[in-house]
């Protein structure tokens, strides 16, 4: 170390302190797994390293129904069922000759719930630990905010919308879609059997055609399912209607796959 002798009339500078910043990260992890919590983390952390920092997934988790929730991705489902709404809206105000139409019980029974349906952001994800240590790419970064909720495992699969007694019904690996919703009472009176939708615990949902809906054979269906009977509302001087309120259907149907797949 050089000391060095101050003389009357020297001057020294001493630097302020500058202390580095770095906004703190977290995640919010819930669910079936050892240690729930709020955590922090840093940039480029994934989800997997976070799920093994709070101890992994307890012994009756259901990884398969992991949900990732992103503000981010909740912002713009929001926006774009907005302007789908207010196009629908606008669509009925201005055109006379569907004034009946829109005006009808069913119809506005459809618009209410569309209008209360919230998204929270569902983001697809792998959650399966083996299948990301097969490939890391499947692995999710982080953004900052985001919830994380592994289920219980169901032995359930949920049937709802227009169904006589909506509800859940016990998994059996042989059933198909008719099955689950034959044990709810079977379709209501306005539900529209073009459009009946399979939704998985993970997310991935499918709309079963009327011409597939009694020999469906696709998609396995698994536990934690759900199954969506949507209202129909007729056609419109030979234009279904139903196909214009079909984008804002399969959004709510998705956006139920994220709240009720949260057992």
């Amino acid at each position: 170390m050089i000391l060095t002798k101050l003389e009357h009339g020297d001057s020294v500078k001493i630097p302020l302190f500058s202390p580095i910043t770095q906004k703190i990260l977290t995640v919010t992890l819930d669910g079936a797994v050892k240690k729930p919590g709020v955590y922090s983390f840093s940039e480029g952390t994934t989800l997997h390293e976070i799920i093994a920092e709070a101890g992994g997934y307890t012994n009756n988790a259901y990884p398969y129904g992991g949900s990732l929730f992103r503000k981010s991705v909740a912002k713009i489902q929001q926006e774009t069922f907005d302007k789908t709404y207010s196009s629908l809206i606008n669509y009925l105000a201005s055109n006379s000759n569907i004034s009946s139409v829109a005006s009808s019980t069913n119809l506005q029974i459809i618009l209410a719930e569309l209008k209360a349906a919230k998204f929270k952001g569902r983001l697809s994800a792998e959650f399966s630990q083996r299948m990301v240590e097969k490939d890391a790419s499947l692995d999710t970064i982080l953004a900052d905010g985001d919830e994380i909720v592994i289920p219980l495992f169901t032995s359930d699969v949920f049937v709802t919308g227009d169904v006589l007694n909506p509800g859940g019904r016990r998994y059996n690996s042989e059933l198909k879609p008719k099955d689950y919703i034959e044990q709810s009472g079977g379709l209501g009176r306005f539900a529209d059997s073009d459009r009946v939708v399979v939704i998985k615990p993970n997310g991935d949902a499918e709309v079963i055609k009327a011409k597939l809906f009694f020999s469906y054979s696709g998609s396995t269906i698994y536990p934690g399912s759900i199954i969506y009977a949507p209202r129909e509302i007729g056609k419109l001087e030979g234009i279904q209607f139903t196909a214009t309120l079909a984008p804002i259907v399969s959004s709510l149907a998705l956006s139920l796959a994220s709240l009720n797949s949260i057992k």
